[in-house]
């Protein structure tokens, strides 16, 4: 019986090699940080007082702000730090 749930990570964006290492690392180290959510709602705290009134979709393209909202809404149920701040 395997007590350790099966998950399959996806990197998506531009792959430099020079930085696919970190990247994996990055990810893994989340993954296996049992303070990290916790982290995750500090961070975006934090950024949200820093980003005030703005919204920072509104400072890229307005593609890749549709493809972070679809991103984001399907992911939420199952990322509790996704949720917006006023959840």
């Amino acid at each position: 019986r395997c007590l350790i749930p099966k998950v399959v990570c996806a990197l998506e964006g531009g792959y430099v090699r020079s930085v696919l290492c970190k990247c994996v690392e990055t990810v893994l180290s989340a993954l296996l940080d049992s303070e990290s959510e916790v982290k995750c709602k500090q961070e975006l705290q934090t950024f949200y007082k820093k980003l005030g009134e703005m919204d920072m979709l509104d400072c890229i393209d307005p593609s890749a702000s549709k493809s972070i909202m679809e991103t984001i809404k399907a992911h939420s149920p199952y990322w509790e730090c996704l949720h917006s701040p006023e959840e």
